[in-house]
């Protein structure tokens, strides 16, 4: 009677397995994703210098490209361990591999976009919405510099944790640029007399 009384009715919230249940798929949905994410963005990365005009003169080309980014960013993120002994060594050097590929291709057509959004800027002149996107494509830019310098600068046994520091700042970044969009930049276009209209974004 009293070892049954001992067992707990519970199991306590900081005992509990964050990587499992719903989670535990989300993170194993994000890894069998990232091969093909890597192969579709070598592609579009393959292809792009040839087609620049075409992603420079289509709004919404662009704003695809941006989502895409975003997305990827997220994907790398989901397929990221919570911990560094949550995965079997050889199985921890291809994610590692894999997640600095994706990072480096990521990196390269988000530099496409970025000069994309820069040439249509010269050419139509700066906007609160062209600002905006371009503030998201260097922070995101920076996060992903960041991701690969610290992977370079970090050995197998620590790359787990050198990720979770370069989202950490990442996210500081994105938050900063956040703040100045929703606080200054409204003002800023006041004082610069920007248009305020969506369709005077990327497409005009």
């Amino acid at each position: 009677m009293s070892a049954a009384l001992s067992l707990p009715v519970s199991i306590r919230s900081s005992a509990q397995r964050f990587g499992a249940g719903v989670t535990r798929v989300f993170f194993i949905a994000a890894r069998l994703f990232l091969p093909l994410t890597l192969l579709v963005l070598l592609l579009v990365a393959a292809i792009l210098p040839a087609r620049f005009g075409v992603l420079s003169e289509n709004r919404g080309t662009l704003l695809i490209f941006n989502a895409m980014l975003f997305d990827v960013m997220l994907l790398i993120v989901g397929a990221t361990p919570l911990r560094a002994g949550d995965l079997a060594p050889r199985a921890a050097v291809w994610l590692r591999r894999g997640i600095a590929a994706l990072a480096f291709a990521a990196a390269v057509v988000g530099a496409y976009a970025l000069a994309a959004v820069l040439l249509r800027t010269m050419q139509g002149g700066l906007t609160p919405n062209r600002l905006t996107v371009i503030g998201w494509n260097v922070v995101n830019l920076l996060t992903l510099f960041l991701l690969l310098l610290r992977q370079l600068r970090t050995g197998r046994g620590d790359w787990v944790r050198a990720l979770h520091v370069a989202f950490g700042e990442g996210l500081a970044l994105y938050t900063l640029w956040s703040a100045f969009v929703l606080v200054a930049l409204p003002h800023l276009a006041r004082a610069a007399h920007w248009p305020v209209s969506a369709g005077h974004g990327l497409g005009n």
